[in-house]
């Protein structure tokens, strides 16, 4: 299963960054908030993969080393590049108005992908995108999942009240996909 997200992810990216090629030896610029994260390490295998298969394009990979500040430098630099699209994995979701901002100001398309950065944001730019899961939904088949786990095993209920007691690790603070995915687990 997750091979085939990581796919469906890479190619997702891929599809949407090669919306913007239109002419040869085309240029895309990728920044992954850090290769040591192993998903994201995945995602970048995967992504070099898939770009191999595509002639007249050449995708600038970016270990943004979990640094805010490389982040945007890298996204300086590709952008003094001309690189037709840019594909930004975010170091910090608050960031992603800034780098909003600087591809606008080039008319670059900006593809968000694994954090979204929220609609509000994305709308302030017509060539904004995010490609990703829902946090809602992936909460939902949690708590979903847990349910049928907890009927299926009465002996889980160790002290017999008919109520789970848990304790809920959350993700990264600033991320709404963590923050989303906290509050639907319990809610549903």
């Amino acid at each position: 299963m997750k091979k085939l997200v990581l796919n469906t992810l890479a190619i997702s990216v891929l599809a949407g960054a090669s919306i913007s090629i239109v002419k040869a030896e085309s240029l895309v610029g990728v920044t992954i908030y850090q290769y040591d994260d192993t998903f994201m390490n995945l995602m970048k295998d995967e992504i070099s993969n898939q770009a191999s298969a595509l002639k007249d394009v050449k995708f600038l990979m970016n270990d943004s080393q979990n640094s805010q500040a490389v982040q945007n430098n890298q996204i300086d630099i590709l952008l003094a590049k001309k690189v037709k699209v840019l594909a930004v994995n975010l170091v910090h979701t608050a960031a992603a108005t800034t780098l909003i901002e600087k591809a606008k100001q080039q008319q670059v398309p900006i593809i968000f992908f694994n954090k979204d950065p929220g609609e509000k944001i994305l709308s302030s730019y017509d060539k904004a995108y995010y490609i990703g899961s829902s946090a809602k939904s992936s909460a939902i088949e949690q708590a979903h999942l847990i349910a049928i786990h907890w009927n299926k095993y009465p002996e889980l209920d160790l002290n017999k009240d008919g109520k789970i007691q848990y304790a809920l690790l959350k993700g990264e603070p600033e991320s709404t996909a963590a923050i989303t995915r906290s509050q639907y687990v319990i809610e549903e």
